[in-house]
């Protein structure tokens, strides 16, 4: 039957290969990735998404990736996600983050589709969902935006919050010239008040502070301030300040 050899030809093809930058230019804006974001939270916890262990893999002396795999159920596809991170990429002109996407079908098990965004859709989605986190958690009183890390999640971090109503934005940074090049780059996003603070200032606060979102990795087992932990893995805090 006709139907019986479009099957057979559609298992002959071969997956389609969506680049970084293919994937860029069709992103949708950040209010529909978030609420994207908050669909699936929501998706998962009304157990209507499956979610396989996370495996990590450590590179010594280079970087580390995690794989994770899911899907949500009823759906056409179901996921593995290769993300990873590779500190020295820096001084290669590379991004730090690296990685693919590969989407089966739920039906079949067929390979159809890999996207492979270099560990970009990964970055996106960390902002987006710091984001959401914070437009639904920060204290009400919360003026400025404090985040410390210059890096690629960062700079997407402060991208996306330009709209959620704060009136500053605060970088701490290890390196002076990374804080200043963040600042630099944060009033471009629109940030009209941005202040650099001092790694050791940042990283000294006594008092919980409002929201935890870290943007900077840490293998240290001291934790990186005292009101948040070790198991903590992004910060991006919101503290009281005019």
């Amino acid at each position: 039957p006709r139907a019986a050899g479009s099957r057979r030809r559609s298992l002959r093809t071969m997956p389609q290969v969506i680049t970084k930058d293919e994937l860029v230019a069709s992103l949708p804006p950040v209010a529909t990735i978030m609420d994207a974001m908050k669909a699936a939270y929501v998706q998962y916890s009304d157990g209507k998404a499956w979610v396989a262990p996370v495996s990590h893999v450590l590179i010594e002396g280079q970087g580390d990736a995690c794989i994770k795999a899911g899907y949500v159920k009823h759906q056409s596809s179901w996921v593995v996600k290769v993300a990873g991170g590779f500190p020295g990429n820096a001084a290669l002109g590379l991004s730090n983050s690296q990685g693919c996407m590969l989407l089966f079908s739920q039906t079949t098990g067929e390979l159809e589709t890999i996207l492979l965004d270099n560990g970009h859709l990964t970055d996106v989605r960390t902002a987006a969902a710091a984001c959401l986190c914070i437009s639904k958690f920060a204290p009400p009183k919360a003026a400025s935006l404090s985040i410390l890390g210059t890096g690629v999640v960062a700079k997407l971090v402060a991208e996306y919050a330009v709209g959620l109503g704060f009136g500053g934005i605060i970088v701490s940074s290890r390196s002076t010239e990374s804080a200043e090049k963040f600042a630099a780059f944060a009033k471009s996003k629109g940030w009209a008040k941005v202040s650099i603070e001092s790694y050791a200032a940042s990283t000294a606060i006594d008092t919980p502070c409002g929201i935890h979102v870290r943007t900077i990795s840490s293998r240290h087992s001291e934790p990186f301030c005292r009101s948040v932990g070790t198991s903590t893995y992004f910060s991006v805090w919101i503290r009281n300040l005019s």
